[in-house]
């Protein structure tokens, strides 16, 4: 799953602009993408690209105050921005499959996170009928959004050991530096590219092109 993140690193030191950015983003979020459709009865799959860290960097992103932080709500758009749904149920899922013929956002059912700096969209709630405007590429929505940025800034990083387990890794202040396998290692290639977005200073926000990161 290295490789998913190499096309988006290779794209930033070529200045590539923001339909490069946005396509190596979203082969980045294909391995979370594929099991997240996949994976029939997984609710051990986290929703929340936070939830997803393991527990030991998760316990110490909370006491470094760094926790992804919430950042108002914007409208997305499924045929630009990479997007993932949690399909659980079976039957369900193939009947959304058969009855879906055109995607629309019910504000009463569907709800999402875009997670800033990477552009990608995380369903939370209406995860059946998601999956196919996931799939169709088709439709806009609103949804809340999270900036990842606290975390990065405290050092937060991927690297992948030699036998390709990915792991979180957290430099801890005046003690030692925290490593831990991500539970989902569908979520690493992700955070990676989080990483990469963010040293260059890149957001694949909500509106326009890429634009410098905030301090």
């Amino acid at each position: 799953m290295k490789k998913a993140v190499l096309p988006l690193a290779h794209a930033l030191e070529n200045g590539g602009d923001e339909e490069a950015l946005r396509r190596a983003v979203r082969l980045a979020a294909l391995p979370l993408l594929t099991r997240g459709l996949l994976g029939f009865g997984e609710a051990q799959i986290p929703r929340r690209m936070e939830d997803a860290l393991p527990r030991e960097i998760s316990r110490w992103i909370w006491a470094l105050r760094a926790r992804p932080r919430e950042a108002g709500r914007a409208k997305v758009s499924l045929a630009r921005d990479a997007a993932v749904s949690f399909p659980w149920h079976p039957g369900r899922t193939l009947d959304a499959f058969l009855t879906v013929r055109r995607w629309r956002w019910d504000p009463e059912n569907h709800r999402a996170v875009l997670y800033l700096p990477l552009g990608v969209v995380l369903f939370q709630n209406g995860l059946h009928s998601g999956a196919i405007g996931v799939l169709a590429r088709q439709g806009t929505l609103e949804a809340q959004v999270v900036d990842l940025a606290p975390a990065l800034e405290a050092g937060l990083r991927v690297e992948w050991r030699e036998d390709g387990v990915a792991e979180a890794v957290l430099p801890v202040p005046g003690w030692r530096e925290v490593r831990e396998p991500f539970p989902v290692q569908e979520y690493a290639p992700l955070w990676a590219a989080a990483r990469l977005l963010w040293e260059r200073g890149v957001i694949l926000g909500p509106r326009g092109g890429p634009q410098p990161s905030r301090p």
